[in-house]
């Protein structure tokens, strides 16, 4: 399935966060199909901010938007590639697929991560397989209960 054909559909998607560099945050769109987890990179690094501004500190609202973390020159890099194919991997570096079949242990952790700064999320959750441990921060209003669920199923 093409990449804007699983979007417009609906299919199992999330928003999350990963630590890079230790200051920094990379921004992950993860699409969930029958066969894989596909993370792919959604926006550059970003920091973690403090406002100074009560018309900063308004702008926290649109923070809440999992949308507001992705950048459509990003996403439009993917448009018209097949979502299970080898070529979005290459899109950008970042970009990794986990078979599900590779799973061993999904979990979800509400506790809140530190370092965020005002960037609202619920919890992480953190994916195994043999040859590597995933940890996402989940952005926004998502559940990240839900989401461990959708990636375990």
């Amino acid at each position: 399935m093409k990449f804007e054909d699983f979007i417009r559909s609906g299919g199992p998607s999330f928003v999350a966060l990963q630590y890079h560099s230790m200051i920094l945050n990379r921004t992950y769109l993860g699409l969930i199909t029958n066969k894989y987890l596909i993370c792919l990179q959604a926006n550059g690094l970003l920091t973690s901010q403090t406002y100074a501004s009560p018309a900063e500190k308004a702008e926290t609202r649109s923070l809440n938007d999992p949308k507001f973390y992705l950048s459509d020159k990003y996403l439009s890099r993917y448009t018209g590639l097949d979502i299970e194919g080898d070529k979005i991997l290459r899109v950008f570096r970042p970009n990794f697929r986990i078979p599900k079949a590779d799973l061993l242990d999904v979990t979800y952790s509400a506790q809140s991560k530190w370092g965020m700064g005002e960037y609202p999320h619920d919890g992480m959750v953190y994916v195994k397989t043999r040859r590597l441990r995933v940890e996402f921060i989940i952005t926004g209003n998502q559940s990240g209960s839900a989401i461990a669920k959708l990636i375990r199923s």
